[in-house]
């Protein structure tokens, strides 16, 4: 925390919750899964019906989201961190 004038030793004390955004996000992705699970799939008159990518691309999701999951959880001390959206394009 960075203050924008001098505070001459005064103390100030910070009480906050932290979230692991990213296990938020993996549970929301299986929740996803789940959901997509029963979704159908069929061949009829020379055309195929295929919903299963839908179910992947959870997954996967839920594997990526699980796999950066506990980057921002300390022991005790003070961390920082950044969360980068992965659903929109970034413009340099």
């Amino acid at each position: 925390m960075t203050f924008t004038s001098d505070q001459a030793g005064s103390a100030y004390y910070l009480t906050a919750r932290s979230y692991d955004i990213y296990s938020a996000a993996a549970d929301m992705w299986l929740q996803k899964q789940a959901r997509l699970s029963n979704w159908y799939q069929f061949e009829g008159d020379g055309q195929k019906f295929m919903r299963q990518q839908a179910f992947e691309q959870a997954g996967k999701m839920e594997k990526m989201m699980r796999g950066r999951s506990g980057a921002n959880r300390g022991q005790g001390s003070v961390r920082s961190g950044t969360f980068r959206r992965v659903d929109i394009n970034e413009r340099s």
